[in-house]
């Protein structure tokens, strides 16, 4: 297993998310039973009207955290995929364990506040920096975790709710879709939220203007209803990347919230810390 299996796994994972935001009571719940099937749950695109700002927010699921199994797959010229487990603790932390051998954690990706740390425990290798300077400027961790779950959120001011959603305004269109756009873009890019139903069915950001804008997209599909609300189990973006087509998937099997998670990464003894610099040109080899 090569270096760049692990670390080209975890740090894709934060590379697109970069494009695309640069360029942000105890029970169990299984996928296999969800509520409803995904064919039953579908498109609900045809009674937009009966959707805004204000039922999205009263979708909004009451959870302290989740934890979502499933497969990742990345590809910068290669493809690669793994069984991983998502762990989120709202407004405090996101990882991303990479399994691919029997349920293994090989290499580990463990955003908390302001930092990120990346282990390749294969390896004995380890990179951590502020999380501006590996996901951009942009996409924070409130609105990484709200990405994953398919709901909208207000760049550097978290999830959307009763507090900043007059920051927003929805546009209905002709064919039934709707979306949500911030009131006032920022200078440097544009982003905005397709919708269905109350969850995302597209992240689209415009990074650059006056023409010279490029256009990059995260796509929700695969919803589901789970004890907690609906959200998408499907995640994925395509983009161009160091001259190649990047690619990132992300499918959930198993969906399970509240359950006081606790979480945290181990750099293992020795370990070789690398620079962000030095995980670029692996990735661009």
């Amino acid at each position: 297993m090569s270096r760049a299996f692990i670390v080209n796994g975890l740090l894709c994972f934060c590379l697109l998310f970069v494009a695309a935001a640069c360029g942000t009571h105890k029970s169990g719940y299984v996928a296999d039973d969800y509520v409803e099937s995904d064919d039953a749950v579908g498109s609900v695109r045809e009674t937009t009207d009966d959707y805004d700002i204000a039922t999205v927010i009263e979708s909004c699921p009451e959870w302290t955290d989740v934890t979502i199994s499933g497969t990742m797959a990345v590809g910068m010229g290669s493809s690669l995929r793994s069984a991983v487990v998502v762990k989120m603790i709202k407004d405090k932390s996101v990882s991303i364990s990479i399994r691919p051998i029997l349920g293994i954690e090989m290499g580990k990706i463990y955003f908390e506040g302001d930092t990120v740390t990346v282990v390749d425990k294969y390896h004995k290798a380890y990179l951590k920096e502020s999380v501006g300077k590996v996901l951009g400027g942009y996409l924070d961790l409130t609105a990484l975790q709200s990405l994953l779950l398919s709901y909208p959120f207000v760049i550097g001011d978290g999830a959307l709710d009763r507090n900043n959603c007059d920051k927003l305004e929805t546009v209905y269109y002709e064919d039934g879709g709707y979306s949500i756009f911030p009131k006032e873009q920022m200078k440097s890019m544009e982003y905005g939220f397709d919708m269905d139903g109350n969850n995302i069915r597209q992240f689209n950001v415009i990074v650059g203007k006056d023409g010279d804008g490029v256009a990059y997209s995260v796509d929700f599909g695969g919803f589901q209803l789970t004890e907690r609300g609906r959200i998408a189990t499907s995640v994925k973006s395509n983009m161009p990347f160091n001259g190649v087509d990047a690619f990132f998937e992300l499918d959930y099997k198993s969906v399970k919230w509240n359950n006081d998670v606790a979480d945290s990464v181990t750099v293992p003894s020795g370990a070789r810390r690398y620079a962000f610099s030095d995980i670029m040109k692996l990735i661009s080899r």
